[in-house]
């Protein structure tokens, strides 16, 4: 019997291992979306002008996470005024409901790195971000794409240190003088908080914090 636990157990810690070596392998947030299966997009919930999707990722048909995205447009907004809210401390505490405090560690016009403070409510264990910022032009959009830096600096006691986290801004210029914004991120996390009682206060949050954002 304990020969049959140890076995088992070297399995379980084998197959983590060559997840997180896989995980490791991937660079970017596009590379995340290409090289995985997607399911269709779903819409969860929508509130002036701000809607909530969701679809499930799988990559290497072993790892498998759910990619959110929000979309909503600005009316007359300048793309360097929009960048500020995207990268500026204050400004992303001030509109952000999920984030109690942000601090750029390093910091150019076209890359940053972040440590975020997440304000995460009861009973959810505190969490926090350290991730590495892009930014680029596009096609006539600007895309801010980002990747977590677990290691960069050493954890905070009683937080949760996010390991593999992706997301991505498109900020996208339209013919009528609006601004088209879609925010999406992943991540891979072992919550072990079920999803219906989850996903409810995540897309609040998001909704909230968008709806500011617009404003």
């Amino acid at each position: 019997m304990k020969r049959t636990l140890v076995v088992f157990a070297l399995a379980i810690s084998n197959f983590l291992l060559a997840q997180s070596s896989s995980v490791d392998s991937i660079n970017s947030f596009d590379e995340f979306i290409e090289l995985s299966k997607k399911s269709k997009w779903k819409q969860a919930r929508e509130r002036q002008g701000v809607s909530i999707h969701y679809r499930n990722l799988n990559l290497f048909n072993e790892i498998k996470t759910r990619q959110i995205a929000a979309r909503f447009r600005l009316k007359s907004s300048s793309l360097d005024s929009v960048i500020a809210l995207i990268k500026q401390p204050k400004k992303i505490e001030a509109w952000n409901d999920a984030v109690r405090k942000v601090e750029l560690l390093k910091n150019s016009d076209q890359n940053w790195i972040a440590h975020t403070v997440y304000d995460i409510p009861f009973p959810f264990t505190q969490q926090d971000l350290v991730a590495h910022y892009f930014l680029e032009e596009r096609n006539y959009k600007i895309v801010i794409s980002s990747k977590s830096l677990p290691d960069y600096i050493l954890p905070k006691d009683g937080f949760s240190r996010e390991g593999v986290s992706f997301s991505q801004w498109q900020l996208i210029p339209m013919e009528n003088g609006e601004l088209y914004v879609e925010y999406s991120a992943l991540t891979l996390s072992n919550s072990r908080v079920p999803a219906f009682i989850k996903d409810p206060i995540i897309q609040n949050k998001l909704l909230n914090s968008f709806i500011k954002f617009k404003s």
